[in-house]
């Protein structure tokens, strides 16, 4: 708007009902493409907050729908998510038994001790370097 450069950023006149309707609506469907978008970085946190920034500004029926279908959507990825994490838990649970259970009491002593094996006590460190040598060997 002309009158809005001239006055600094200050409209010069007040806005009519539908240029505030055509604002808010245009406002109401840049949150729905960033949280489109964001949905589709799997950015589901920030999508939600969009939209429920876009259905607080009370959008027309139409646009009303699609932020609905959006509504759906973000379910579906936060349950797939959900999913996801669980196999990834469970796989990563596996890989830690299968690396448990190759190792020998001492290695399971030394574990525990905080000491891990890189450094066994009462040798020098080249004598130390074979040591570990063996023990990545035997995982």
């Amino acid at each position: 708007d002309e009158g809005a450069r001239r006055g600094g950023g200050r409209m010069a006149r007040p806005l009519t009902d539908a240029e505030v309707a055509e604002q808010r609506e245009q406002l109401t469907r840049a949150y729905y493409l960033r949280a489109r978008t964001r949905l589709a970085r799997s950015k589901l946190a920030p999508a939600r907050n969009d939209l429920a920034e876009a259905l607080a500004l009370q959008p027309p029926p139409a646009l009303e729908s699609l932020l609905r279908q959006l509504e759906r959507d973000l379910e579906l990825a936060q349950r797939e998510q959900a999913r996801s994490n669980r196999r990834l838990a469970k796989e990563v649970a596996k890989w830690a038994d299968q690396a448990m259970s190759g190792l020998d009491a001492q290695a399971l002593a030394a574990l525990e001790s905080g000491n891990g094996g890189a450094f066994l006590p009462g040798k020098d460190w080249d004598d130390n370097a074979e040591a570990e040598d063996s023990y990545i060997v035997s995982i």
